[in-house]
């Protein structure tokens, strides 16, 4: 039996990833925000081998909690004569809006989660992944290759994370550790789900000066270039390519540096090519779709 720590399983790839790793014979410790939640309590309720599936609460950003599920795992490995085989990096945060909106704070929230909070998880379990010389997985996005308006802060963050990923599988390689970016490519999850009230909320917390230099009439072109952007970017409901997708980063020989999991034919033909995407085609690309200007611009041109 292979034992393995996914984070971030409350609901959408995360909770599939640890229904299926179980259903494959894993033992799972599937750590979430909080343990009595409707999606913790699906992960033991609907999982075929309940003894194998270890629901534990986990704030990616509380180093104590972070100790704390090292440590329950660690003795569990220890009281059943195994060790740890993987590590899926899977928790995320988004936030939506122009970089100058909002409020720093919320920006600062995504950075947290996104870069730190995988650092501390993966140096906290590195150890026991050595021994194994198993696999750590770290979940990127198209967001990280694909620079949009709106999705700066998010897209740096999964930018920061592929550069991670690829660091890290050249120095965990000369132990024997296999380390894969998982990076989805237009798949709907419950974040784009929330993205008109997330944007709404930072245009809510912009600064007055700020929002004036844009105005109302720039802000609600922004929402339809949003919902749009989603509409076809993020258009995939099925999420059981990208958990295939990372069960294969566990299991593979060979594993993949990235695993590109796509919907459909056309975006799995187009997946590879997204690293080799210019900026200047991506500029060419924004600007024909988000061509509304701010009011401090019309402003100058009167």
């Amino acid at each position: 039996m292979d034992y393995g720590v996914d984070y971030g399983c409350n609901t959408g790839i995360g909770h599939q990833l640890a229904l299926r790793l179980n259903e494959l014979g894993f033992r799972v410790y599937a750590t979430v925000l909080d343990a009595n939640s409707a999606g913790a309590l699906e992960l033991t309720n609907k999982c075929k081998r309940p003894a194998n599936m270890c629901v534990m609460g986990m704030d990616v950003t509380d180093a104590q909690q972070i100790a704390g599920a090292y440590e329950r795992v660690a003795t569990d490995l220890e009281a059943n004569g195994c060790q740890l085989w993987a590590l899926v990096n899977n928790a995320a945060l988004i936030t939506y809006g122009h970089i100058e909106w909002g409020n720093i704070e919320e920006y600062s929230k995504v950075i947290d989660v996104n870069i730190v909070g995988t650092l501390r998880v993966t140096r906290a379990f590195l150890p026991l992944i050595r021994v194994s010389r198993g696999r750590v997985v770290i979940m990127t996005s198209a967001s990280g290759q694909l620079s949009m308006d709106n999705f700066g802060v998010y897209g740096s963050s999964k930018a920061a994370l592929i550069s991670l990923t690829h660091t890290l599988r050249r120095e965990m390689g000369r132990f024997g550790v296999g380390v894969s970016a998982v990076e989805p490519l237009n798949f709907r999850t419950n974040m784009v789900e929330l993205s008109d009230h997330m944007l709404a909320d930072t245009w809510a917390n912009t600064e007055n000066p700020v929002r004036q230099a844009y105005g109302d009439r720039y802000y609600e072109a922004q929402r339809v270039f949003v919902r749009r952007l989603n509409k076809v970017m993020m258009s995939g409901t099925d999420l059981s390519p990208v958990v295939s997708d990372i069960v294969r980063a566990l299991t593979d020989w060979r594993p993949k540096r990235t695993y590109r999991p796509a919907p459909n034919l056309l975006y799995r033909l187009c997946a590879p090519f997204m690293p080799l995407t210019s900026q200047y085609a991506m500029d060419v690309m924004i600007g024909a779709v988000n061509t509304t200007r701010p009011d401090f611009v019309l402003k100058q041109l009167i």
